[in-house]
């Protein structure tokens, strides 16, 4: 589930046409989560990872949302974390579905989407929380659809204001904003400044501040705005096509029975809206991250096999698991990650080469976050890489890309002396 910052913590609504307001200081009255992610929007990676590191050792819960807060905000440190523990009590895989997943045949992912993407105008492909990898394969996506025509990138998490995209349009990279804090993480800002630069017009479908303030039920209601916008969308870019980046849940074309009535999320709005069939691809469910029980035991048995992205078949015919599994027309599963000095090797598909943190960075004493931002944009453009280094130890290699950096550093927010 994603919450805009503001919406979560103000409850504000613009009107169309406003600039984003900059971020007001967290009050006292704020849970640690809210605390946690203002700091994010106001660029404070390191603060913000300790507050919710301080919030978290003080809850039980592990369903609170501070967890799911700090995951979020710590893989935008590095690109990685381990993969978090799983909650007790979750039901394995099924002996028949491990039964299948052994004799499943393994397919180039990208061979496989480009194939089934010549037969439709939109591909829509979800990502996940805290699993920045899915980024660096979203952009493999951009790219393999590029010839196709495909040349129009909606993300659910731009706001949708059309200042805020106009300005993002014409930079050509995202700025820090309170508005989204999806995007202050440096793999998914990184990811719309390639697609941008590879041809793509950014464009956002999330709901309106007035279509958020209709009445009904939350998540239909706004899986039934995603889906106008994108409607009209469409009908205003005839003859182009639209590569469509979402969460989660708003991947599945198919109506989802659940105990509390039917899913019926944005896709399967949209195909009844335009009469287009989009090519819905997963990537969420079957990883070495993933919360779903059944889905990490299904990794773990069929990543050894795999030598990339893959889509798997049985008898002939795509297969899929987990909780979203059937609903989507593909699913994407990847082998282990690879690390080179510390850092994921996914993120040489972004074109980062190593290179040692600068010397005169590192630390003296304690920690320090040591950021690197591409030298020709804005004081407020999120960073293209960042690490934690600590006085004494080996500090992980950063992973950049050609041409100039300014480099930046974030220190701990001083203890009050006792």
């Amino acid at each position: 589930m994603r919450i805009p910052l503001l919406a979560a913590v103000a409850c504000l609504v613009l009107a169309a046409g406003s600039p984003p307001p900059p971020p007001a200081a967290p009050q006292a009255s704020e849970s640690p989560w809210m605390k946690g992610l203002w700091l994010l929007a106001d660029g404070a990676y390191l603060r913000s990872l300790d507050s919710l590191q301080a919030a978290a050792s003080k809850i039980i819960d592990p369903e609170d949302y501070t967890y799911e807060s700090l995951r979020r905000v710590r893989v935008m440190i590095g690109g990685y974390a381990p993969p978090p523990p799983l909650t007790p009590n979750q039901e394995p895989l099924s002996g028949e579905a491990a039964a299948k997943l052994r004799r499943a045949e393994a397919q180039d992912a990208l061979t496989a989407i480009v194939a089934a993407a010549r037969g439709t105008s939109v591909v829509i492909l979800n990502r996940s929380f805290g699993s920045p990898r899915g980024d660096a394969f979203a952009l493999e996506v951009a790219r393999a659809l590029r010839p196709l025509g495909y040349n129009i990138l909606a993300l659910e998490a731009f706001y949708n204001d059309e200042r805020y995209m106009k300005r993002l349009e014409q930079d050509g990279f995202v700025r820090r904003s309170p508005n989204s804090d999806e995007l202050n993480d440096p793999v998914l800002a990184d990811f719309v400044r390639q697609t941008v630069a590879a041809g793509y017009k950014p464009v956002a479908h999330q709901e309106t501040g007035k279509q958020s303030s209709s009445v009904g039920p939350e998540w239909p209601r706004r899986w039934q705005a995603q889906a106008e916008n994108l409607a009209a969308l469409a009908k205003a870019n005839p003859g182009h096509k639209l590569f469509v980046y979402v969460d989660f849940m708003q991947v599945v074309e198919a109506p989802m029975p659940r105990s509390w009535g039917v899913i019926e999320s944005m896709p399967f709005r949209f195909k009844k809206l335009t009469g287009i069939d989009p090519l819905t691809v997963e990537q969420t469910g079957v990883t070495e991250d993933v919360l779903y029980r059944p889905g990490r035991e299904a990794w773990a048995l069929i990543a050894p096999r795999l030598r990339g992205p893959s889509v798997l078949k049985v008898d002939g015919r795509p297969f899929s698991i987990g909780a979203i599994a059937r609903a989507t027309d593909l699913q994407v599963v990847r082998p282990r990650v690879r690390f080179t000095n510390g850092r994921p090797d996914w993120l040489k598909l972004f074109g980062r080469r190593p290179s040692p943190v600068p010397p005169s960075l590192l630390p003296r004493s304690g920690r320090r976050l040591v950021q690197a931002f591409l030298a020709g944009e804005a004081e407020d453009a999120i960073p293209v890489d960042q690490v934690l280094v600590e006085a004494g130890k080996p500090p992980l290699t950063m992973m950049l890309p050609r041409g100039r950096i300014r480099f930046a550093v974030q220190d701990p927010e001083p203890r009050p002396t006792p």
